[in-house]
C-alpha cells in the first residue's frame, strides 16, 4: 500500500490481505491517514512501530519463524518509514527520537551519534533534547563506545546550553528559576560522571 509513490510494505500486499486481513486493514488504514495527513507525527510513528505488528501477523499467518535477517529487515523498514516521516513533518523531534533508539537496536552507535548532533544542530535552545544527548552519552547502549571524556563533553554542553539560557543568549520558554534547577542537577549528574 503505497504513501505517495513509494511502497511501505513491500511484498506484503496480496499475501497480507489473504493471510491476515485484520493487518492488512489496518496497514491501509495508517496508509490513508498518511495520505490524508503527510504531516501527522504520530501517524508516522504508528507506522514505524507496526512494522513488527505487520510481520507478526505475516509470519504467524504463514507458519514463518522469524530470522535475524527478518528482524533486520523489519528494523531497516521502521528507519525508512520514519526517514520519510522525517521528510514530511520537517524534521519532528519525536519521530527523529525514535530513529535514534531504533539505530541502537540496529547496533549502528555511529550513525546515532550522527543523528543526535543533527537533532541538536536544528533544536539548539531545547534543554531537554541536550540532557537526553548528555545521558545518550553514557548509556548502557552505548557501552561499546563509551568515554568518560565523551560523557562529560557532553553534560559540558548542556550546561552550556542552560547558561545560555539563563543569560538570555538562547531564547526559551523556561522561566529563569526552572532553568537554574536544571543546571544544579545536571551539574550533580555531571560530577557523578567524572
Amino acid at each position: 500500500m503505497p504513501v505517495g509513490k513509494k511502497e511501505l510494505f513491500p511484498g506484503g500486499g496480496e499475501a497480507a490481505r489473504l493471510l491476515c486481513p485484520e493487518t492488512a486493514a489496518r496497514q491501509r488504514a495508517l496508509c490513508e491517514r498518511l495520505r490524508e495527513a503527510p504531516e501527522d507525527e504520530r501517524a508516522w510513528l504508528e507506522l514505524a512501530t507496526f512494522q513488527d505488528e505487520f510481520m507478526a501477523a505475516l509470519e504467524e499467518a504463514s507458519g514463518m519463524h522469524r530470522t535475524q535477517g527478518r528482524a533486520k529487515a523489519v528494523r531497516e523498514k521502521k528507519l525508512e518509514v520514519l526517514e520519510q516521516g522525517l521528510l514530511k513533518t520537517k524534521g519532528s523531534v519525536l519521530l527523529h527520537l525514535h530513529k535514534i533508539q531504533v539505530l541502537l537496536e540496529c547496533g549502528e552507535e555511529a550513525r546515532a551519534g550522527k543523528a543526535w548532533e543533527e537533532l541538536l544542530r536544528v533544536h539548539p535552545g531545547n534543554a531537554r533534547l541536550w540532557l537526553e544527548h548528555a545521558r545518550f552519552l553514557q548509556a548502557e547502549t552505548t557501552l561499546s563506545g563509551f568515554h568518560v571524556d565523551a560523557a562529560a563533553r557532553g553534560y559540558l554542553r548542556a550546561l552550556s546550553c542552560f547558561r545560555d539560557m539563563l543569560e538570555g543568549r538562547r531564547a526559551t520558554r523556561r522561566e529563569p528559576l526552572e532553568v537554574e534547577r536544571n543546571i544544579v542537577g545536571e551539574y550533580e549528574m555531571f560530577l557523578r560522571v567524572r
